[in-house]
C-alpha cells in the first residue's frame, strides 16, 4: 500500500481508503482465527473497543477536533453513518454470510 508524499498530501483518496479498510478487515480476521477449530471467531466487543481506540487516536490528530463543536459534529456524522451502514449491511444479509447473530434492536 505504498504511496507518495504528493499523493498523501493531495487530499482525500478513495482508493487509499478502500485499501486501508481491506487491510483492517484482514487484520481483524487474522487476529480472530482460533487454534482449536477451523473458524475465525470475531470477538465483536473487543473489536469494537479496539476500533474506537484507534478512531479516537486518529481524531486526536485532527486540529479541528480541538473545537468542541467540531468534535460534536464529527461524532454526530459518524453516528448517522454507522446507523445507516449497519442497517444496510444487515438488510443485505452480511450477517448471514458471516454467521452473525440476529434479533438485536440496533
Amino acid at each position: 500500500m505504498s504511496t507518495t508524499y504528493a499523493r498523501a498530501a493531495a487530499g482525500y483518496d478513495a482508493e487509499f481508503r478502500r485499501e486501508l479498510a481491506a487491510r483492517i478487515i484482514t487484520a481483524i480476521t487474522e487476529a480472530s482465527i482460533v487454534c482449536d477449530a477451523p473458524v475465525a471467531a470475531i470477538r465483536t466487543s473487543e473489536t469494537l473497543d479496539a476500533l474506537a481506540d484507534v478512531l479516537a487516536t486518529v481524531l486526536a490528530m485532527v486540529p479541528a477536533m480541538d473545537e468542541p463543536a467540531e468534535l460534536r459534529k464529527a461524532g454526530k456524522n459518524l453516528a448517522a453513518r454507522l446507523r445507516r451502514d449497519v442497517a444496510e449491511a444487515r438488510a443485505a444479509g452480511l450477517t448471514d454470510l458471516l454467521g452473525g447473530a440476529k434479533g438485536g434492536t440496533a
